[in-house]
């Protein structure tokens, strides 16, 4: 990467304008927009036997664009588990995991669909199983009121959707409607790695008819991105730790698996809550289980692997708790600008190193989970800016958002002489509770350095590396 040599060369010979420092003062509170926001109630019944699940869901939202909208479009990621060749669990590095069992297909039916009280068409796209077009137009301004009956029946899956160890997962999978840019419906694929689409900030109403011995574990419901929430076992093993206003609810397997996550807990939440602001949230549930990743982040809901254990545990579980600053706080395009979140979570977690135990520390990590993969061959075409349904798997993908993306955020650091921290919590609370995009990003950067740091970007996400032979 020549370029990226001549432009730090460049910043140490004139400097940089940048001018907050590193600090330790507690950052301000994050404050959630003072803006209407579409209303999703839901009532779930689950039977617990055969895996089946029915679903009455009202949507009320407005076309707050000018863009008149002929059709209204509405994302269904549990489609795309009704057959293998559509799963994003059902790739082939993650499948043994996910179905290790074998394939399990999925079932959804649409029972109804209503706008405004009156029985609208709607159907999938042919191209992309997760798009549900429904036949009524919406004018600028306009409200629609959507009600939707629906069944479910749940597929062995060890994914965001599915069951596994008795704990029903129900994340980014039901009907959610989709986020408009630009005048145009967000219709990005649901890709095997990288997070599903979120969507627009929206307040979540739940209730549910559970067997026996189960009960609902679900995220944030007020200026939520997601839709996403668990059924679990109520012997499932708990414990609650308070971190000021939070109340943070941890289930796993067993008293020793929740003990280990919640020491984790008590030491990653207050170095974030003091570099990147609280959050306005009452609730959060960390639950440890079966993943085909190290884990998964939604606004108030942390999913973290059960097969980690020792430093790894605590390396992977900080990075996912960040999430809840970068992913919820601050949002990104997860289908074309995922490198966002997914550096600012991995920078995040190695500032909670060196916050925690030192610099020293912070140098080792960053030499595994950032140097390593500058270095290694990855044998794929793919950069930073690849889009998520670009990679060929899961080991790549992390090598490059969470390893490449983030030694990017390294050479703005030394670009900006050691103040990229102080950047990205400016840049989060500037943008608070939006996405932002990477024409937003380098608007920023150039703001704060007074230099066009375009050719850099370029050069770390655009540009192939030249690999080894």
């Amino acid at each position: 990467m020549l370029g990226t040599a001549v432009l730090l060369l460049t910043a140490a010979a004139f400097g940089v304008r940048f001018l907050a420092g590193r600090g330790n003062s507690t950052a301000p509170a994050l404050v959630l927009p003072n803006a209407a926001r579409p209303k999703y109630r839901l009532h779930l019944r689950y039977d617990g036997i055969g895996r089946e699940l029915t679903a009455t869901e009202e949507i009320d939202w407005v076309n707050s664009g000018a863009v008149p909208l002929e059709k209204l479009c509405l994302r269904v990621n549990a489609a795309a588990y009704v057959n293998e060749t559509s799963s994003p669990a059902a790739a082939a590095d993650l499948q043994e995991t996910a179905y290790p069992d074998g394939f399990d297909a999925a079932e959804f039916t649409l029972e109804g669909c209503w706008v405004d009280e009156t029985l609208r068409a709607a159907a999938f796209d042919q191209s992309n199983p997760v798009i549900l077009w429904i036949d009524s137009p919406v004018a600028p301004g306009g409200k629609a009121q959507i009600r939707l009956r629906f069944r479910l029946k749940i597929p062995v899956c060890a994914s965001l959707f599915g069951t596994s160890g008795d704990v029903v997962r129900l994340v980014q999978a039901l009907p959610t409607i989709a986020a408009v840019w630009d005048g145009t419906w967000d219709t990005a694929v649901l890709a095997p790695y990288g997070a599903p689409q979120d969507i627009d900030l929206s307040d979540v109403q739940m209730t549910a008819d559970l067997p026996e011995g189960y009960e609902l574990a679900a995220g944030a419901d007020t200026g939520t991105n997601q839709l996403a929430l668990l059924i679990v076992p109520s012997d499932m093993s708990r414990t609650y730790v308070r971190m000021g206003k939070t109340e943070i609810r941890i289930f796993a397997d067993s008293s020793e698996r929740v003990d280990a996550l919640a020491a984790t807990v008590r030491k990653t939440w207050p170095v974030f809550e003091r570099l990147y602001g609280q959050l306005p949230l009452s609730r959060l549930t960390l639950v440890g289980l079966a993943l085909t990743d190290s884990g998964y982040c939604a606004p108030g809901l942390v999913l973290l692997d059960d097969s980690l254990s020792g430093p790894e545990l605590e390396q992977k579980l900080a990075y996912w708790l960040a999430g809840q600053w970068f992913g919820w706080a601050m949002g990104a395009d997860n289908a074309r600008d995922g490198w966002t979140t997914c550096a600012a979570r991995q920078w995040a977690a190695l500032r909670y190193a060196r916050e925690t135990a030192g610099a020293d520390a912070e140098t080792n990590l960053r030499a595994l989970y950032v140097d390593l993969h500058m270095r290694e061959n990855l044998h794929a075409a793919v950069t930073p800016a690849t889009p998520a349904d670009g990679f060929p798997d899961l080991t790549t993908y992390r090598a490059v958002m969470d390893g490449r993306a983030t030694a990017f955020y390294y050479a703005l650091d030394t670009w900006m002489n050691g103040r990229f921290d102080a950047f990205l919590g400016s840049l989060l609370r500037g943008n608070a509770f939006t996405a932002v995009s990477r024409g937003l990003f380098l608007e920023r950067l150039n703001q704060a350095t007074g230099q066009d740091l375009g050719p850099l970007m370029t050069d770390w996400l655009d540009t192939y590396m030249q690999e080894r032979p």
